[in-house]
């Protein structure tokens, strides 16, 4: 290697982590399940105890859950959520200093699931016959959702560059005939399949979220067949956990 090789290598790893111990502890989090399981409650749990502040971006009235944490509410920032041009410009702002947004340490897309069905609606509203290879509007080849997929695709890496603790909520999808014909049998947060591998590949802790009549609400954290989960988290094994453990288990990965 000469001297302008090793130049060029030293520059591109300039304001890099000096070891794995300066690597931060963020929280790259995707909670799916059923309406009503407790998504909202279990991350106002996690963030008060991580002691964050969020900006919580809503697309509906889920958020209301928040009343329950008046201390939480106090460090909260509540956006309706607009599109995903709107989620860059949130971080543009907090990177670049601007009031009130730099304040806050964390986002919340509550949920991820509806936000990317809200930006479908608006594509298809603003080009309703699409291009002319364009087959059937329940088709995901559909031009619409590659540009969906894209727009996601860009915000996701602001987002990864930010330094922000991130969590999604998602509804939850079941395996429609197609995926059980091609023996793909697992549940996963609901939307575009590409669309979910965006965010799956890129969070470190995917979750199902549930109820139970004997135990409550569990979430699993254990990949099967059925149920799609990960944890990268080494505070958090592969297994299914009583909800109210969880906040816990973050705080210790966060502040170790």
């Amino acid at each position: 290697m000469d001297a302008k090789q090793l130049e060029l290598l030293n520059k591109s790893i300039e304001g890099g982590p000096e070891s794995m111990a300066d690597i931060p502890k963020l929280l790259r989090a995707y909670f799916y399940g059923d309406p009503g399981v407790g998504k909202t409650d279990l991350t106002a749990r996690i963030l008060e105890a991580i002691n964050a502040s969020p900006m919580w971006v809503y697309t509906d009235s889920g958020i209301s859950t928040l009343f329950k944490f008046p201390e939480l509410v106090k460090r909260t920032k509540p956006i309706p959520f607009d599109s995903f041009g709107q989620i860059r410009m949130l971080v543009q702002a907090r990177d670049e200093g601007y009031e009130p947004y730099c304040n806050y340490d964390t986002l919340v897309l509550d949920t991820a699931s509806t936000a990317i069905n809200q930006m479908l609606r608006e594509v298809v509203t603003a080009n309703p016959l699409g291009p002319p290879e364009q087959k059937h509007p329940l088709v995901e080849a559909w031009p619409h959702y590659r540009i969906v997929e894209s727009a996601l695709k860009d915000t996701i890496e602001v987002l990864n560059k930010s330094g922000m603790h991130i969590i999604y909520l998602a509804h939850i999808r079941d395996p429609t005939e197609k995926d059980k014909t091609n023996k793909r049998f697992a549940i996963r947060p609901a939307g575009p399949e590409a669309c979910y591998k965006q965010i799956a590949q890129e969070a470190n802790l995917i979750g199902w979220q549930f109820k139970e009549k004997a135990e409550g609400r569990l979430i699993q954290f254990e990949p099967t067949l059925q149920e799609t989960a990960k944890t990268q988290i080494p505070t958090i094994d592969e297994k299914t956990y009583k909800v109210n453990q969880i906040p816990e288990l973050i705080q210790k990965y966060v502040n170790s």
